[in-house]
């Protein structure tokens, strides 16, 4: 069995759809077993947003880690 982990990155105006776009990504993988893949586990979660002079543009972000448990 061989180990990766994986960073997806949830990106939106405001940091509620956010949070929204990342519960259905974990939804989604947390927990996923299926051909090669043995098992999806959660690690860790971000929140962040990038301020500035024009912050209304800048994106809030959730980051969600992932390892994988998977064989070839």
């Amino acid at each position: 069995l061989d180990q990766a982990r994986i960073q997806v990155d949830c990106d939106a105006l405001s940091y509620g759809e956010a949070k929204q776009i990342s519960r259905a990504v974990w939804a989604a993988l947390s927990g996923h077993a299926g051909g090669g893949i043995k098992g999806v586990f959660h690690a860790s979660t971000r929140d962040s947003h990038k301020g500035g002079s024009n912050e209304v543009s800048q994106p809030y972000r959730v980051s969600l880690d992932f390892h994988i448990t998977y064989s070839i």
